[in-house]
């Protein structure tokens, strides 16, 4: 098996510091407000966001959202 290993290239995921919500979150609820067409929701509630992949977070958002045939949603969500 070949080890497979990830970067966090801008920082956002180990570094962050300042106010809650921060910027990956924040893109994603806006993504989900985008594509749900509900910007005074915030989706992201209750998502787990540390240590998951941009995949696994946009489909557990897309499960909170009630959202079916999810996995071609994901790039949807995760492009918008």
């Amino acid at each position: 098996m070949q080890p497979i290993v990830l970067f966090d290239i801008d920082g956002t995921l180990v570094t962050f510091e300042g106010p809650s919500p921060g910027p990956g979150r924040t893109a994603m609820a806006r993504a989900a407000a985008q594509l749900f067409g509900e910007s005074g929701t915030d989706r992201t509630e209750g998502v787990r966001f540390a240590g998951g992949t941009d995949r696994a977070i946009a489909r557990a958002l897309l499960e909170r959202c009630g959202a079916r045939d999810i996995e071609p949603k994901i790039p949807l969500l995760i492009d918008a």
